[in-house]
Parts: C-alpha cells; structure tokens; sequence
C-alpha cells in the first residue's frame, strides 16, 4: 500500500489534525515555561545584583574607601567570571573593578542597564547591571554576566525543537499506523464487496470478534442488508428455475407430439405453423436449458464432479465446431492455443462458456470481420475472444452480465441476454472471472480461470 494512498486517507487527515492541536499545544506549555524560567533567572540575577550593592556599600560605609577598593579587586581578581564591578571617582576617572572606566561624568540610573562586555579570548557576552551612589561623590557599578541565561536559553530552545520534531514524527508514524489500519479494514470490506458484485452472494462483511466500533456497527448494517437481498435475489432465481424446471418437461411432450403431427401433416399452412412453433419451442427449451446451467454452475454442486480436463482440447473442439459457422458469415477465426493447458473444471460447462463467447463475436461482428480465439496458460489461465464488431459501450459491461441483459442494438438479433450470464457463472464456478474490454473496434472477452488442483466435497 503505497505511502500517497495512505497520506490521502481521513484518517491519517484526522491525525495530523491531532499532531497540530498537540504540537499547539505543547508550544503553549513550552512557551509558557521558558518565559516563566527567564524570568526567574532574570529576578535571581536583580537580587543577587543587589545583595553585593549592599554589602559593598556597607564595606564603604564601615571601613572607608581603601577598604572597598581592596573588596571590590578581590572579587574581580577573575575577570567576568559572572561579576562584574567598577568603582570611580566623581571625575569618572576609574579607582577598581573589571571594567575598563566610565565615559564621561559617572551618572546613577534607576533600575538596571544592559551592555555587552568581551572578556579576554572569548566571545562578546551581554550583562546588566546597577548602580549606586556612594558618598564622596563616588559611583559604585556592580553587575552579572547573562551567559548561563544566553546558554539556558539556546538549550530550552533546543530542547522545544526537539520536543516538536518527536512530536511531529511519532504523529506522523501514529497517522500512518492508524490510516493503514483504517486502509486495511475498509480494503477488506471492499473485496468482500467486489465478490458480492461479483454474483457471491453469500459473502459478508469481515467483523472483528467483540468489535463494537464504527466499521463493525457500519459491516453489520450492511451485513444485514447483504442478507435480505441474498434472500430476495435467490427467491427470484428459484422462481425462475422452477418454472425453467416444470415447463420443460411438458413442453418436451409438446414438442414431442408436434414433431409427431409435423411427420403425419402433408404439404400447406398446417405444416408451415407446425414447423414454427417448433421452432419457437426450441428456443424457449435451449432458454430453459440456459437457465437451469446458470443455476447450476452458480449453486456450485459442478465442483463435485471436477476433473483434470484440458482446456487446450476444449477450446479447440470449440472452435472447430464454430470454423465453419463463421466462414459461412463471412467471418475470419483467428486462433493461437497454447498445447496442454490442464486444469481442474467441468468439461461441458467450460465447453458451453466458450461456445457462448464465440457465438456472441458470430452474431455481432458485420461480414468480412475477424474473430480471434487465444488461450494462454499460467495461473490463472485465460481464453481470450475478441471480435471487430460495435463493442459493450464501458458503463454497461457490469450489466450484461445479469441475467435477460440486452442491449438495445442487441434487440433484434436472436437471444434472450443468458450468454454472457452463463459464462460469468462458469467462470467464478471455477475461480475465476469474466472480463470486457475494448478491442478497437470490437469486444475483447476474456475468461480467467484458476488452475486449481481437484477438490472433492
């Protein structure tokens, strides 16, 4: 299953709609933190700021500006090691600390201030600090470093990358997860679905075993319906295999008995009317024929007398039977049989479908045409017969496949819509399908079927 298909699913939208809200709201917390910290780093740094500025001017005020200026080099004795100190003269002129002096007239500002400082052999670091005025006339600088606040910065910055890059990766794989998943259920309700198309009535809808989620309650739904229709669908066809099945036999003895009037009746009217109605019951028996094959082959009871045939003889057989048929039409059969294609089938049945396909292409391809019978083996193997006549438009070729199906340039040719019905039987009896295709001009049919081994039941 490809990654596109997957990435075009509801499901995987609907998750990474999830991931968004998450990832949105994980930036919040994240945000939130990191102003919270900075700020705590920042009021930390103000107090301690202010702790020295006290105990310095204590320092001054107790033992005297010697002393201070001994206390302010013994602290800055490493430069920017976090501290920084500067103590000057009401000339600005510079008496201790780290700092290179004071730029004009020493000036106390309230609050802090933010500068840049670049200690020796390394990189340009910004610092905030205060000031105070001491008495004298002298200004005493204290201030810190912000290069663990720079570096707890760059590291929750990393960190929120990080956390939104895991988080979008286990989203996204969680997305891919949950829309292949989802993928998987709704493909096997789909093939379950195309079986069901395919005449496989039987077939439901896969439920997980003490499921009760949305794809459950929506399979049994369907289940049910799928049920009532197999119901009322094989109430119909056992309506008309009765009839097929109860006319025949009476219709049999008529036909029996006309044939009988036919030999007794000399020549006029009465034997020209004898003589059509046996004509008329002939196609009605070969219509009954049909249906009963159809609902032979659908019910599967066939499998029970499956052998190892040769289809290559079958289709042969066939079309010899129908090489002189078609030169009689004007038609051109063109065949390339693969030798010894063996598979495990019912003989007449495969005959009788590929019968069908032919005298389908006989009917409806105009003189001078050419019909073309190929069989290729493999697994499954397929017989192929196309033709050059008008073709099954694409959107009825699900529909004739149906029972009694015609299309409306079919209405004046003989036929009641059954061969095409029969042929799709015989192939999914024996694992298979019927295809339609565009041969350009023309019909291409293909019977598929399984080169199954033989089974008894």
């Amino acid at each position: 299953m490809s990654i596109r298909r997957l990435t075009g699913t509801t499901a995987f939208r609907q998750a990474l709609i999830y991931v968004g809200l998450l990832l949105a709201s994980l930036g919040l917390a994240l945000g939130g933190v990191k102003i919270i910290a900075e700020r705590s780093i920042e009021a930390e740094s103000e107090n301690a700021i202010t702790a020295e500025i006290e105990g310095l001017a204590a320092v001054y005020g107790q033992r005297g500006l010697p002393a201070l200026v001994n206390e302010i080099e013994r602290r800055s004795a490493q430069p920017y090691r976090g501290g920084i100190y500067l103590l000057v003269n009401p000339l600005g002129e510079r008496l201790a600390g780290n700092l290179a002096g004071w730029e004009g007239p020493p000036t106390v500002q309230e609050g802090s201030i933010a500068f840049s400082v670049e200690p020796p052999g390394e990189a340009q670091v910004r610092a905030q600090a205060r000031t105070f005025a001491l008495e004298g006339g002298y200004v005493l600088m204290v201030g810190r470093t912000l290069a663990a606040q720079d570096g707890f910065q760059r590291a929750l910055n990393r960190g929120l990358l990080i956390a939104f890059i895991g988080a979008l990766v286990i989203g996204i794989a969680g997305g891919l997860i949950l829309a292949r998943e989802t993928e998987r259920r709704i493909e096997a309700m789909n093939v379950a679905i195309d079986r069901v198309r395919a005449g496989a009535l039987e077939v439901r809808l896969p439920q997980r075993r003490g499921g009760g989620d949305e794809f459950d309650r929506l399979a049994s739904q369907i289940n049910r319906l799928l049920a009532e229709s197999e119901a009322l669908i094989r109430g119909m066809r056992q309506v008309t295999d009765d009839v097929a099945h109860d006319l025949r036999t009476p219709l049999q003895r008529l036909h029996t008995r006309l044939e009988d009037a036919l030999a007794l009746q000399g020549e006029g009217p009465a034997r020209d009317m004898i003589e059509a109605a046996l004509d008329d019951l002939d196609r009605l028996l070969r219509l009954f024929r049909t249906v009963l094959l159809i609902n032979t082959a659908e019910s599967g009871s066939p499998k029970q007398s499956f052998q190892d045939v040769s289809l290559t003889a079958i289709a042969a057989d066939a079309c010899e039977l129908y090489e002189a048929v078609l030169e009689d039409i004007g038609l051109e059969l063109e065949t390339d049989l693969e030798a010894d294609i063996r598979l495990a089938g019912h003989g007449a049945l495969l005959a009788q479908a590929i019968a069908n396909l032919l005298d389908n292409a006989a009917k409806f391809t105009p003189r001078g045409g050419k019909v073309t019978v190929r069989l290729t083996a493999g697994d499954p193997a397929v017989v192929t017969v196309s033709d050059t006549g008008p073709g099954i438009p694409r959107e009825r070729r699900d529909e004739v496949r149906r029972r009694f199906t015609r299309l409306d340039s079919a209405r004046e040719t003989p036929g009641h819509g059954l061969g095409l019905a029969l042929v799709d039987a015989v192939a999914r009896l024996h694992g298979g399908h019927l295809e339609l295709d565009d041969a350009a001009p023309g019909l291409v049919a293909r019977l598929v079927l399984a080169r199954n081994p033989i089974h008894r039941w």
